[in-house]
């Protein structure tokens, strides 16, 4: 069902405003409110952008498998924790910790509301047990937040280093540092030059005029682009692919390796602004 121009408007301006209440600083003259929508917003796009992307490196056997949305799940928490102490690494980290706990301050204060389609209580307290087990220090106010118990927290971070071992057998061979040899690359015949980056942001025109003003802000806030020089600049993607977000019909984020995008719906997006308190 087409938007009414109202309800673009409406959507338009609550983009833009998450996107500038996540990126302030804590000084700014933010309320509460803002600050929370907007660390919900930008966290689960950001996450959602990491795990899309990630599909790429899982072998095709897992990302056909009935628990491929929890292992790439897990992927994008172990990607943003061992890329902390990077700028980039450590800007994804604590956004998708904000977005957490956004979220669960959300169900706390209004229990049962609403949530983009795929982001039920149980992935969330999923999400929430590997972000605690990454970084138990740093994230014991979440796992206070969820109320892990002692055993659930142990259990936690075993759930952490077992995903994490699993990401590091398939990133290692594609991992680039400073004067070590070229990592191996599974290009196809056609791929890009060397010296091309593997990884492309894209932004497919629409002409829904709420979509099309969701790709203007976040093509201007910049966030997708830092991720995708993030990705370029510490792995070598296994086969070129196109960071897509483009009108889809269905609020969605998949991989598609057939076309080898991985696609984010501004859909999707609509809704993560539209559940954002």
């Amino acid at each position: 069902m087409p938007r009414s121009r109202r309800n673009n408007a409406r959507l338009v301006g609550c983009v833009t405003t998450l996107l500038l209440s996540g990126a302030a600083a804590a000084a700014d003259p933010l309320s509460d409110r803002q600050r929370l929508a907007g660390d919900y917003f930008v966290g689960a796009s950001v996450f959602l952008f990491e795990r899309t992307v990630l599909a790429a490196f899982a072998p095709p056997e897992i990302t056909g498998a009935d628990s491929a949305e929890a292992t790439l799940d897990a992927g994008a928490i172990v990607l943003a924790r061992e890329k902390a102490e990077d700028e980039s690494g450590s800007v994804a980290l604590q956004a998708i910790l904000a977005w957490l706990n956004a979220w669960l301050s959300i169900e706390k204060k209004t229990p049962g509301s609403a949530a983009p389609p795929g982001f039920d209580a149980a992935r969330r307290h999923a999400l929430a047990c590997l972000a605690y087990g990454a970084d138990p220090e740093v994230s014991a106010p979440l796992a206070d937040h969820i109320g892990l118990g002692s055993q659930e927290r142990g259990a936690c971070v075993a759930r952490y280093l077992e995903a994490r071992k699993q990401w590091s057998g398939w990133l290692d061979s594609y991992r680039k540092s400073p004067g070590a040899p070229a990592p191996i690359r599974a290009a196809p015949e056609g791929a890009p030059a060397e010296d091309e980056p593997m990884l492309r942001l894209a932004f497919a025109p629409t002409f829904d005029e709420a979509d099309q003003a969701i790709a203007d802000a976040v093509r201007e806030n910049g966030l997708f682009q830092l991720l995708t020089d993030d990705f370029n600049a510490t792995l070598a993607m296994p086969r070129a692919v196109t960071a897509l977000l483009t009108q889809c019909g269905e609020p969605r984020a998949f991989y598609n390796p057939d076309r080898g995008e991985a696609v984010l719906c501004y859909e999707m997006l609509g809704a993560l602004a539209q559940a954002a308190p």
